[in-house]
C-alpha cells in the first residue's frame, strides 16, 4: 500500500500539493459541468421554447468555497415563470376535459316486452 511506503513528510507534501493543485474529483466535476452545460444548451436550442435561457458552466460546478451564492430572480422572471406554468396547466386541464367529453359510454337497451 502506498501509505506504507511514504513517510509523514512525504504525505504532508502531497497534501500541500493537493491543496494547491487538486487532482481527481474537482477536475472530473469540471468535465461533467462542461458536458452538462453543453447538453442542456443543445436541448434548449433544439426543443425548448423561444426565449429559454442557456445555462453557464458555473451553474453546474460545485461550490468548493462553501460561500452561499444567492441567485436572485427578478419580478419579471417570476411573473413569466408563473404565467407559463399556469398556461401549461390550463392547457392540460382543457385537454383532459376534451378527452372526457369525447368518451361516450353506450347504454344498454332494455329488451322490449311482448304484449
Amino acid at each position: 500500500m502506498l501509505l506504507d511506503q511514504l513517510n509523514s513528510y512525504q504525505i504532508s507534501e502531497w497534501e500541500a500539493f493537493n491543496m494547491l493543485s487538486p487532482i481527481g474529483d474537482e477536475r472530473a466535476d469540471l468535465h461533467m459541468a462542461i458536458l452538462a452545460t453543453t447538453l442542456f444548451n443543445l436541448f434548449v436550442d433544439v426543443y425548448a421554447k423561444k426565449g429559454t435561457k442557456h445555462r453557464e458552466l458555473i451553474d453546474y460546478m460545485p461550490n468548493w468555497s462553501g460561500e452561499e451564492v444567492e441567485k436572485k430572480q427578478s419580478v419579471e422572471e417570476m411573473k413569466n415563470f408563473l404565467l407559463e406554468f399556469a398556461k401549461g396547466h390550463n392547457e392540460k386541464l382543457r385537454k383532459r376535459k376534451e378527452k372526457v367529453k369525447a368518451v361516450v359510454v353506450p347504454q344498454k337497451e332494455k329488451p322490449k316486452k311482448d304484449g
